[in-house]
C-alpha cells in the first residue's frame, strides 16, 4: 500500500489536528463557492469540516483506497445536513464543503478517489447532487424536495462519488446503488409497471389491425397478432449487408420450433427474446424476422406504418452495445458488461464513480449514429436501453437508470401522470404527444420547429442505402400528421385549427417556405444528390449529409404565390392541394413515389446588375451594401464561381422570407432576409442552395427586383 502523503498534519491549522468527530448539528460551517476559490488546497482555513483521524482499514478485504483516503470519516461525512451544503448565495454558483485532512499531493494510481486527479494535487470536498448534476433545474426544487437530496463526493471539483451505506433506508429523491453484473429486471419492471398505472400519456395504443407477425418467445415460431396482442418491440443495428445474409429469411424462421442454442436468430434477437420473458411478456416484434424482407409490397406497408407498431408496443428493447446484430445484450444470459462501474468497499460504506456517462454511452453508440433507429426510438411509448453500463429506461414521463434508484412517487407531479420540470429531461422526448401538440403549446417550440428539430437530429445519422433517406422517416412523417403537420416530400405544411381561410393561406405559405431554407453544415461532405430515385431538388430528402434550419419561430413568408404542378391537371395553390389533399383522412401516409414533384413559385428575383463583388473576405455585395452569406451545395466552390454564375443566370437569386427574431430593438433593424439560389436549366431550375443577409429590407428588394414565376423541380 503506498505511503501516505507527507505533511498533511502540518497543513492543518493546530486546534484541527487531533478534533474528535462531529455530529452534523455540531458543524459551524462557513459557505464558500467555486466562484470564490480558484484552488480548493488553499482554502483549508475556511472549512470547519474536519473528519476524525484513525488506523487504516487494514482488516476489510476488497477495498481498493489508499491509506490516506481510508482514512476519512465517511460516517461524518454522511450525516452532514443538507442545506449546509446546498448552496444560498447565487443560483450559478456551488457550494461545497472541503475536507481538509485529504488534502494534499497525488497519492496513488490505483485508489479509486486518488487516480483520477488529473495532476498531482488531491483535494476531497462534499458537494450537493441536486445542485451538481446540470441536467436538473435546482432552481425550480422546493425546500421540502432539497432535504431529500443526497450527499455527493468530488475530487478536483470534477470528478463526482456516490456513497452508499449498507442498510440505508433514507427516504430521498434519488438513490445511488451498486449495478450488478447482470441486468436488473425486477427493477425494469417496476419501471414499467409504474408507467402503465399512473402515466397517461403513456397509455395510448394504436390499433393493430394491420396483419402484424410477432416472435413467440416461447416456440419460436412466428404467429400472427391479434389486435388486443401485447409485445415488446425490438430496436438495433443489423450490421453490415454482409452481416445481415447471416440471419435467418423470414420463411424458414416459422417452418419449425427453434431451439435458442442454434445461430438461426441472431444472438441479439436471442437476448432480446430472453429479455421478453424476464419482463412477463411472451412475444416480440423484429423487423428483421416479422417483415418478409422478400415481398416488396408488405414491406412498404410495414415501413409506412413505422409509427403505430412502435407505438403500440409495451415497451422497445435498445440495443445500444455493440455494431451488429451478433452483439448480444451486455448483462443477460452470462454477458458481462465491459464498462460497469468500479466500487470500493470500506467497512459498510460503498464508494462508486458518479460519471453519469450513461446517456453519453448511448448518444455515442453505433446504434445512435445509424438513421433507421431514430424514428423507432423517438416513437416508442416506452424504451428499456441496454448499454454496457447500466440499464436506462425512458417513457414520455419520466427516465430512470441503475444506478440511481429514483423515488418515484415523489418525482411526480399530484396525480401522478408526469414528473416535475426540474426533473433531468430524456434522451428521446423530441415529440410532443399528438393530444398535447394543438392546445398546449406555451413553452414549448411551435409544431412547424419541432419538425424541423426533428430533421436536423435524423440527418445527422447515417445509412447504408442513401436511398432509404426518405423511408427511414416516414414513421414520423406518420405521427406529425396526427398533430396536422402535413408534408410534400418531407417539407411541412401546417395551419392552426379553426383559421380562416385567409390565415390558413399564410401558416401554410410560412410553414412551408420555413421548411424550404434548409442548408448543408460546412464541416460534412459536400451534399451530394441521390440522383437515382426522383426526389426534387427542393426537398432536404434528396440529399446526403446534415441539415440545418435555423431557428425561425417570427417568420414571414415573401413569396407570391405557390402552387402545385400536377399530372394532366391545372396548376393548384399550395394551401388548396393542402386542405383539399394532404389533410384527406387516411389511416397511411400518401405514397411519395406518387408525390407531385414540381412547384411553381412566384417570387421577387435579383437582378445581377445589383451585385458587386468586392473581395475574397467579403466577396459579394447587394446594392453595394449589404454582404450576401452564401449555403450552396451543387458542387460550387467559390464565391467568384458564384458570382460569375449569378452574372451568366447561370444561377438566380429570389427572395423568399424575412426572420422577425431580431426585430424590436430599434426601428432601423430589419433582422435577417433569405433568398433561394436556383440553377437554370431549359424548362426547369433546380435548387442550388440559399443565402442570407442582415441589415436589407426585404421591401427594398421588392422594389428593385423583378416578379417572375420559376419552375421548380
Amino acid at each position: 500500500m503506498p505511503e501516505p502523503a507527507k505533511g498533511l498534519e502540518e497543513r492543518l491549522p493546530p486546534d484541527e489536528r487531533h478534533r474528535p468527530s462531529l455530529k452534523s448539528s455540531d458543524i459551524p460551517l462557513t459557505v464558500h463557492s467555486d466562484e470564490d476559490a480558484e484552488d480548493d488546497t488553499d482554502c483549508v482555513e475556511e472549512a470547519q469540516l474536519t473528519t476524525q483521524k484513525r488506523p487504516p482499514y487494514s482488516s476489510i478485504g476488497g477495498s481498493n483506497l489508499c491509506e490516506r483516503c481510508q482514512k476519512i470519516d465517511f460516517e461524518l461525512i454522511f450525516n452532514v445536513d443538507m442545506s449546509l451544503i446546498q448552496s444560498r448565495i447565487q443560483p450559478w454558483e456551488y457550494s461545497s464543503i472541503l475536507v481538509p485532512e485529504v488534502i494534499g499531493e497525488h497519492s496513488s494510481k490505483t485508489c479509486l478517489l486518488c487516480r483520477t486527479s488529473w495532476d498531482d494535487r488531491f483535494a476531497l470536498s462534499l458537494v450537493s447532487y441536486l445542485e451538481r448534476d446540470r441536467t436538473i433545474n435546482f432552481g425550480e426544487c422546493s425546500d421540502e424536495l432539497r432535504a431529500k437530496d443526497i450527499r455527493r463526493l468530488c475530487v478536483n471539483k470534477y470528478d463526482y462519488f456516490d456513497l452508499i451505506k449498507d442498510d440505508w433506508d433514507e427516504a430521498l429523491l434519488f438513490k445511488p446503488r451498486i449495478v450488478a453484473d447482470q441486468d436488473n429486471f425486477d427493477q425494469a419492471r417496476e419501471w414499467l409497471n409504474f408507467c402503465s398505472s399512473h402515466h397517461r400519456v403513456c397509455q395510448e395504443r394504436e390499433n393493430l389491425s394491420i396483419g402484424l407477425k410477432l416472435i413467440d418467445c416461447e416456440t419460436y415460431h412466428i404467429v400472427a397478432a391479434r389486435e388486443d396482442t401485447a409485445y415488446v418491440a425490438l430496436s438495433y443495428v443489423w450490421g453490415t449487408p454482409s452481416e445481415r445474409s447471416r440471419d435467418l429469411s423470414v420463411e424458414d424462421v416459422g417452418r419449425d420450433p427453434i431451439d435458442t442454442d442454434t445461430p438461426k436468430y441472431s444472438r441479439t434477437i436471442r437476448d432480446a427474446m430472453y429479455a421478453t420473458r424476464a419482463l412477463g411478456h411472451r412475444y416480440l416484434w423484429v423487423d428483421k424476422h416479422c417483415i418478409d424482407q422478400h415481398n416488396l409490397e408488405e414491406r412498404h406497408k410495414f415501413v409506412s406504418q413505422m409509427d403505430v407498431i412502435y407505438k403500440a408496443a409495451d415497451v422497445t428493447i435498445i440495443a445500444a452495445s455493440g455494431k451488429d446484430c451478433h452483439a448480444g445484450l451486455p448483462g443477460i444470459n452470462g454477458s458481462p458488461r465491459s464498462q460497469r462501474a468500479h466500487v470500493a468497499k470500506h467497512g459498510k460504506f460503498s464508494i462508486i464513480p458518479a460519471d453519469g456517462k450513461t446517456r453519453a454511452a448511448i448518444q455515442d453508440s453505433t446504434w445512435a449514429s445509424r438513421g433507421w433507429t431514430f424514428q423507432e426510438a423517438v416513437l416508442s411509448a416506452r424504451r428499456l436501453v441496454f448499454t454496457e453500463r447500466e440499464l436506462y429506461y425512458e417513457c414520455n414521463a419520466m427516465n430512470c437508470c441503475e444506478s440511481m434508484a429514483p423515488n418515484l412517487s415523489a418525482l411526480h407531479k399530484p396525480g401522478m401522470s408526469d414528473s416535475f420540470s426540474w426533473c433531468p429531461p430524456g434522451l428521446f422526448s423530441g415529440i410532443i404527444p399528438p393530444n398535447d401538440a394543438r392546445n398546449s403549446l406555451k413553452n414549448k417550440p411551435t409544431p412547424v420547429t419541432m419538425y424541423t428539430n426533428l430533421i436536423m437530429q435524423y440527418t445527422e445519422r447515417t445509412l447504408t442505402y442513401e436511398e432509404d433517406r426518405p423511408k427511414a422517416f416516414q414513421g414520423i412523417m406518420a405521427h406529425v400528421r396526427k398533430i396536422g403537420i402535413h408534408q410534400l416530400w418531407g417539407t411541412c405544411c401546417f395551419a392552426s385549427e379553426n383559421s380562416s381561410a385567409l390565415s390558413a393561406k399564410s401558416e401554410v405559405y410560412t410553414s412551408f417556405t420555413q421548411c424550404l431554407m434548409w442548408s448543408g453544415i460546412p464541416k460534412y461532405i459536400n451534399l451530394a444528390a441521390i440522383d437515382h430515385i426522383s426526389i426534387p431538388s427542393w426537398s432536404w430528402m434528396g440529399w446526403t449529409g446534415k441539415i440545418l434550419f435555423r431557428p425561425h419561430e417570427i417568420l414571414e413568408c415573401e413569396i407570391q404565390s405557390i402552387k402545385i404542378e400536377l399530372h394532366s391537371q391545372p396548376p393548384i395553390d399550395l394551401a388548396t392541394y393542402y386542405s383539399e389533399t394532404l389533410m384527406r383522412p387516411s389511416n397511411h401516409l400518401p405514397n411519395l413515389a406518387i408525390q407531385p414533384t414540381v412547384i411553381l413559385l412566384e417570387a421577387y428575383f435579383v437582378d445581377p446588375g445589383d451585385l458587386t463583388f468586392m473581395d475574397h473576405s467579403t466577396p459579394i455585395r447587394l446594392f453595394n451594401e449589404s454582404y450576401l452569406h452564401f449555403n450552396v451545395h451543387r458542387g460550387i466552390r467559390t464565391e467568384r464561381t458564384i458570382y460569375d454564375l449569378l452574372l451568366s443566370r447561370t444561377l438566380e437569386l429570389f427572395l423568399i422570407c424575412s426572420d422577425f427574431d431580431r426585430k424590436g430593438q430599434s426601428e432601423d433593424d430589419p433582422g435577417y432576409t433569405y433568398l433561394m439560389v436556383v440553377e437554370n436549366h431549359p424548362g426547369f431550375a433546380l435548387r442550388a442552395g440559399t443565402c442570407r443577409t442582415f441589415s436589407l429590407k426585404a421591401s427594398l428588394i421588392k422594389q428593385k427586383g423583378c416578379l417572375k414565376t420559376i419552375r421548380l423541380a
